[in-house]
C-alpha cells in the first residue's frame, strides 16, 4: 500500500513538473521568436482586406510593420491595396521602403509594374532604363509591354501571350507576363 501511495505521489509530481517545464519552454519560445503571422495586427489586417475596408487594413498593416519592421508581406500587402485603390504613387512609396530594406530585383520589378498598371509607359521605360541590370531577367516582358502600349505591336503582344501561357517558361515569368497583359 505504501509503495502504491509513493508511486501515485511520484506520478502526480512528475506530471506537474513536466507541465511547468513545458509551459516554461513554451513561454520562452513565444517571447524569443514571435511570428508576425500570429500577431493580432496581421489577423486584423487580413480581415479588413477581405472585407475591402482598405484604409483600416492599411492602418493594421502599418501597426504590424511597427511591430515587425522586416516583415516584407506587410509592405507588399499595403502596396497591393494602394494598387487596388489606383493610388499608384503611394504603392510605389511602400515598395521603395521595402527596397531600402531588401535590395531585391522582384521589388524593383513590382515598382516597374506599378507604372505599367498606372498606364504610364514613359515612367515604365525610364524606371526600366535606370534599373536595367536588376531587371534584365524581365526585359522580354517589359520590352513587349512597351511595344504594345506605344505602337500596338501585334508581334510583341503575341510574344507576351506566349510568355504568359507557355509551359516552358518559369512560373514567376509566366505570372508576371499575365499581369503585364492585364495592364494593356
Amino acid at each position: 500500500m505504501n509503495i502504491l501511495l509513493v508511486l501515485v505521489i511520484l506520478a502526480v509530481l512528475a506530471f506537474l513538473f513536466s507541465k511547468s517545464i513545458s509551459r516554461f519552454f513554451y513561454n520562452r519560445m513565444e517571447k524569443k521568436d514571435p511570428s508576425p503571422f500570429s500577431s493580432s495586427n496581421f489577423q486584423i489586417a487580413q480581415k479588413f482586406e477581405l472585407r475591402k475596408e482598405y484604409d483600416k487594413a492599411i492602418l493594421a498593416y502599418t501597426h504590424l510593420i511597427d511591430e515587425f519592421p522586416d516583415f516584407e508581406a506587410a509592405y507588399l500587402s499595403i502596396a497591393e491595396i494602394y494598387k487596388k485603390k489606383k493610388e499608384y504613387d503611394k504603392a510605389i512609396s511602400w515598395l521603395e521602403r521595402l527596397y531600402e530594406k531588401n535590395k531585391n530585383s522582384d521589388v524593383i520589378y513590382m515598382i516597374c509594374e506599378m507604372y505599367m498598371a498606372e498606364g504610364n509607359d514613359v515612367k515604365t521605360e525610364e524606371f526600366f532604363n535606370k534599373h536595367c541590370k536588376e531587371l534584365d531577367e524581365f526585359r522580354p516582358i517589359i520590352d513587349a509591354y512597351l511595344k504594345v502600349k506605344r505602337h500596338n505591336d501585334k508581334e510583341a503582344y503575341t510574344h507576351l501571350k506566349i510568355l504568359a501561357c507557355s509551359e516552358g517558361v518559369k512560373d514567376y515569368i509566366r505570372f508576371k507576363a499575365k499581369r503585364a497583359l492585364s495592364y494593356l
